[in-house]
């Protein structure tokens, strides 16, 4: 009816159909007949697309579980568990225990308590589950897991060992029946590794003396000590220029002379007199004593007329020059020995520094600064 009232309109414009039911294989089917036939030769004049109507996203989700529903329901979401870490002492000085609750937050509570009757290590152990079950019920928890390093207890409690004794066995049933009031509970047992902080306060509860007065409660707070109680003042390392090359001389000879012999070495050399014999060296024009050569590679400055040793003397110069440019003296046995020192020493930011054995770099300096440093 429609499509003939309105004729000029849907000839102007192309048709979409949205339907759930196939009506372009049912209008195009070969085989159709009667009012089929007819309805299909009337709607043959017009721009017709038949489309299948799609679903809204929220709709398929509800079909897709109305389809193929969940088996299993949903499981009911519980609050966090809270950890208990429990341990007994026991010694000639008296018996504690020690706990420590945690809750699924962070944060954490810790008690020890002193036994005022003599009990067993076992015992010990049974009173410190107890009382951190009786803790944790004070405080409205439901469910708690609980840490024990007693294979005792934890056997006993789930029934793999019996309780032969009456007493162990008055303690099993405190346990179960405390268990009974959590929602849920669950005893497992640790290394002792694992338990020190429960063990380091049934240490302190047991190790302490009794107090006077039973009603009198000691609070113990730990506190944090961030930086030594103590300055030390640091240190300048020096090293003299006979110190240096009495090390190096004493390494090239013996090189499988540690650090620390050269140290023992050196200290007997300044509290006791050496002597040695006196030896006539064999001397060649091209190949000079050790005594010629140090002769010739050092030459004190003069000033006034005097040379000049010790603090005064500019040694690091030759050394500095060497290392940036690689200068060397003329003379061959001062350059051979300039090389020598100078693969021991380092330049950073224009400052000498001196590779050590072990240790730190140590600071060269020399001049009216290396005068005040030897007077500090």
């Amino acid at each position: 009816m429609a499509s003939r009232k309105l004729r000029p309109y849907f000839q102007a414009h192309s048709i979409v159909v949205l339907s759930t039911f196939p009506l372009r294989s049912v209008l195009h089917s070969p085989s159709q007949s009667g009012r089929f036939a007819k309805w299909a030769i009337e709607l043959s004049e017009y721009d017709i697309e038949y489309r299948g109507r799609t679903c809204n996203k929220s709709q398929v989700l509800a079909d897709f579980l109305i389809e193929l529903p969940e088996d299993q329901m949903l499981k009911e979401v519980r609050p966090g568990i809270w950890e208990l870490h429990v341990d007994g002492s026991s010694s000639k000085n008296g018996s504690g225990v020690g706990i420590r609750l945690a809750s699924p937050t962070g944060e954490i509570l810790e008690q020890s308590f002193r036994l005022g009757f003599k009990a067993s290590n076992n015992e010990a152990e049974y009173e410190a589950v107890i009382a951190g079950m009786r803790l944790a019920q004070g405080l409205n928890i439901e469910y708690v897991h609980a840490f024990c390093d007693s294979q005792l207890v934890t056997s006993q409690f789930s029934s793999e060992y019996a309780t032969k004794d009456d007493r162990m066995e008055a303690y099993v049933k405190i346990v179960k029946d405390l268990a009974s009031t959590f929602k849920e509970f669950t005893l497992t047992r640790i290394p002792r590794g694992e338990n020190v902080d429960a063990d380091a306060l049934a240490n302190l509860a047991s190790a302490s003396a009794p107090p006077k007065d039973p009603a009198l409660k000691r609070v113990i707070p730990v506190e944090f000590i961030e930086f030594p109680s103590i300055q030390q003042s640091t240190a300048l390392a020096i090293s003299t220029r006979s110190q240096i090359a009495r090390q190096e001389k004493a390494l090239a000879e013996s090189p499988e002379m540690s650090p620390k012999d050269m140290d023992i070495t050196e200290a007997a050399e300044e509290t006791e007199p050496t002597h040695s014999p006196i030896t006539t060296p064999m001397t060649d024009a091209d190949n000079p004593s050790e005594k010629d050569r140090d002769q010739d590679a050092s030459v004190p400055m003069e000033t006034d007329g005097e040379p000049e040793y010790g603090c005064d003397k500019p040694w690091m110069d030759q050394i500095r020059a060497y290392i940036v440019s690689g200068e060397l003296p003329s003379n061959k046995w001062a350059a051979r020995k300039l090389q020598k020192q100078a693969a021991r020493y380092v330049l950073l930011d224009e400052n000498i520094y001196r590779c050590g054995f072990s240790g730190p770099l140590l600071t060269c300096v020399e001049g009216q600064v290396a005068r005040q440093v030897m007077e500090e």
